[in-house]
């Protein structure tokens, strides 16, 4: 089964004010597509209001 997701990417999340430029951009969307930021950051971060983060490189594991 094909499964589809909304994906913002960005460099790093260095610090709160990044973090929510970057989630909001996903959490003005309204559906019920997974939600995915993807950084290159080394630690993942937590679920944020039901949107998942994901290292780049570890991409290809929900794709």
């Amino acid at each position: 089964m094909e499964s589809k997701h909304l994906l913002q990417s960005t460099y790093l999340i260095i610090d709160e004010p990044t973090t929510e430029r970057e989630y909001s951009a996903l959490n003005a969307i309204h559906d019920s597509f997974e939600k995915v930021v993807v950084s290159l950051d080394e630690s993942t971060l937590p679920l944020r209001n039901g949107i998942k983060h994901i290292q780049a490189w570890n991409l290809h594991e929900i794709l």
